[in-house]
């Protein structure tokens, strides 16, 4: 069975749902239900990371968020606008603990979700392992056969108290932790932090607001 049909037969199984009825209910404060971030990303979803980049049709989705690099620092911190220096902070405090992305977004493309679980088992099944150096391409080969050529990570989102900024990180192809229960080693080919504004009811990407950075395994 190829891991396209293998992703359509089992991806649709959530941990959560998965969970004792206790450990699932002290897991609710955890998941990601707030419907404006709905809108960010689905905003950001489709994030090209370079020209070759093509078009979503299908999405694969991490189910547990991934901040990435807190780059913006003291420096950077004095030179932001005061109207965003509430939407970092707002989204450091967010993303202090990793979050749950369910299904149920609009994100404009069909998608699927992938635990950790399932994306170590994967990774592991492909001959990965913790000794493996990173010259190995970080699972490429895995990753290139998800619906689109990718799985696509997202941070939980920050926002100002009016709720009409936000700030999101989105990454691609984020290496496991071997452990459960870790962060260690979920490194991500690429990410970059993004900038919003809503207007007219929609949110749209800002380009001239430097609220955190890009980066590149």
């Amino acid at each position: 069975m190829t891991l396209h049909a293998t992703l359509a037969l089992t991806l649709a199984v959530f941990t959560v749902a998965a969970m004792p009825s206790g450990t699932a209910r002290s897991q609710t404060s955890e998941i990601i239900s707030d419907p404006e971030a709905d809108g960010v990303y689905a905003s950001v979803v489709s994030t090209r990371f370079s020209t070759g980049d093509k078009p979503l049709t299908e999405l694969a989705l991490l189910q547990e968020t991934r901040a990435g690099v807190d780059c913006v620092g003291q420096e950077k911190d004095k030179k932001l606008q005061p109207e965003w220096r509430p939407v970092v902070e707002s989204y450091r405090k967010e993303n202090a603990r990793v979050r749950i992305i369910q299904s149920g977004f609009n994100l404009g493309v069909p998608y699927s979700i992938v635990t950790v679980a399932q994306l170590r088992k994967l990774i592991r099944d492909a001959g990965y392992s913790k000794q493996s150096p990173r010259s190995n391409g970080l699972g490429s080969d895995v990753f290139a056969r998800f619906p689109s050529g990718r799985l696509v990570a997202l941070s939980a989102v920050g926002f100002n108290a009016e709720r009409t900024r936000a700030m999101v990180a989105v990454q691609f192809d984020c290496f496991p932790s071997w452990e459960p229960g870790t962060q260690s080693a979920a490194v991500c080919h690429a990410g970059r932090h993004v900038a919003l504004e809503k207007k007219g009811g929609r949110w749209n990407i800002v380009h001239n607001v430097h609220v955190g950075c890009g980066w590149v395994a």
